[in-house]
């Protein structure tokens, strides 16, 4: 999260490959969780807005499945970042995309991750 409000690009996208790795090697459910609202934020940090809402609607998703709920420092952090890709997008457009995130089951989602974190901006 400092990286990317920082505006680290690169420092942001290796640490949440190393958190793809911890997840990989423990199955840890907050890390799990955390790993989708800071890919949110780092999608909204490269204006990849569509994305950026799916991210964020998957990690709703994965909230209201596991009970696990953002602090307020999380939150302080993500939702100026959701609310700068509700701006860029048309409220029908982010509903959808949202939408669509809800929709992933878990081990989509973070596949998609896996795939958009190793892929060049």
């Amino acid at each position: 999260m400092v990286a990317i409000s920082r505006g680290q690009a690169d420092e942001a996208r290796r640490l949440l490959l190393e958190v793809l790795a911890i997840i990989d090697e423990t199955g840890s459910r907050p890390a799990q969780q955390s790993l989708l609202e800071v890919c949110a934020g780092f999608a909204a940090l490269r204006s990849q807005w569509i994305q950026s809402a799916r991210f964020y609607g998957a990690a709703e998703a994965y909230s209201a499945q596991t009970g696990i709920r953002r602090d307020a420092g999380d939150a302080a952090f993500l939702e100026p970042l959701i609310a700068a890709a509700r701006t860029a997008l048309s409220t029908e457009l982010f509903s959808a995309a949202d939408a669509a995130g809800r929709q992933l089951a878990y081990d989509e989602v973070i596949g998609e991750a896996r795939v958009w974190l190793e892929s060049p901006p």
